[in-house]
């Protein structure tokens, strides 16, 4: 195929809304950082321990087993702000493009604590707003 020589429509998929099967008795909040378990795909919160793979945040807040109708969590992917550690913080110079890690489902750090932490994320500025820091999350 040959390079463009004009405008296309750069339309792209970003922050689809999907459902993902709950881990037994997990509950999640709006903005929840969602990840699923390597061993068995279920989602759950985002803590801090290894073998999670992060999908996104929480849309709707859902307990499971509360309703037996729901066995779903809604997530979303995209670029959202995190709470900043305090103890492990996303600095002014951190380079756009870092990846980082979660600390719990809500926080986010700079390193993965001496291998005790999963990717959350890319780390892409901070929010002008709220001044926390944007992180990518559930990138494909």
């Amino acid at each position: 195929m040959a390079a463009l020589t004009g405008d296309i429509s750069p339309l792209r998929k970003e922050g689809d809304v999907f459902g993902l099967p709950m881990k037994t008795a997990e509950q999640f909040f709006v903005g929840s950082s969602v990840a699923i378990q390597t061993s068995d795909g279920k989602a759950e919160k985002m803590t801090t321990k290894l073998g999670l793979i992060a999908r996104g945040v929480c849309v709707v807040s859902v307990t499971e087993g509360a309703d037996p109708e729901v066995v779903n969590v809604e997530v979303q992917r995209g670029t959202f702000p995190r709470t900043n550690s305090g103890g492990d913080p996303i600095l002014a110079a951190t380079p756009h493009g870092t990846q980082v890690f979660a600390e719990d489902d809500q926080t986010v750090a700079l390193t993965d604590g001496g291998g005790t932490r999963s990717p959350l994320g890319t780390f892409y500025g901070f929010d002008e707003d709220s001044g926390k820091p944007l992180v990518e999350i559930g990138a494909l």
